[in-house]
């Protein structure tokens, strides 16, 4: 890991990638992807929110079935904000949670 990452890793500074079609946003840190918020498979039904790039081993994309949460884009105006909302969160808490289960580790090792 580059000292860049390291610092944006330790400042949990989170950043966005977009492309070139509409509703798609990978969120990362210090190189990690963290969340991605697409339509998967472009079901202009909802959006998705999936851990890390939002593809499986074959880098095929991953169907709504493995989403860890759906925003239904026919009950909510503003689905997309909600959704990447979501994902910046979801980035976010996954970063502190490991970084608390390493404290954790380390507190247990010094007074082993």
């Amino acid at each position: 890991m580059s000292i860049d990452d390291e610092i944006a890793r330790r400042n949990y500074a989170l950043t966005t990638a977009t492309f070139d079609c509409e509703h798609l946003v990978q969120i990362s840190c210090g190189g990690e992807i963290l969340a991605t918020v697409c339509n998967p498979n472009g079901h202009p039904d909802y959006f998705a929110v999936f851990n890390g790039n939002g593809l499986d081993d074959e880098d095929n994309d991953l169907g709504h079935e493995h989403a860890i949460k759906l925003f239904d884009t026919l009950d909510e105006q503003d689905a997309w904000r909600q959704a990447v909302r979501y994902g910046y969160l979801h980035a976010l808490g996954k970063m502190m949670t490991a970084d608390k289960r390493l404290e954790d580790e380390a507190l247990t090792r010094a007074f082993a």
